[in-house]
């Protein structure tokens, strides 16, 4: 089992591709963690997460009919 860990920095997400990918997609679990140090930025830091996975998972070259099959097998 891999584990990647971008660290919580932005300057970190061209790693993306190397973890998360075609080949990789059904396979990877991501997983944003929060610092409890910091909980008045949980919101913040969690949406930014968010968007930056959701914008590296939309340029992957993957179909509509599996990107919905992925979407299901998730919820």
């Amino acid at each position: 089992m891999g584990v990647w860990c971008l660290g919580g920095e932005l300057e970190h997400t061209g790693l993306l591709p190397f973890a998360l990918n075609e080949a990789t997609v059904w396979r990877t679990i991501c997983l944003i963690c929060l610092s409890a140090a910091e909980f008045w930025l949980h919101l913040r830091s969690l949406e930014l997460w968010i968007d930056v996975l959701r914008s590296h998972i939309n340029i992957l070259r993957i179909d509509e009919e599996e990107r919905e099959e992925l979407q299901a097998s998730s919820e």
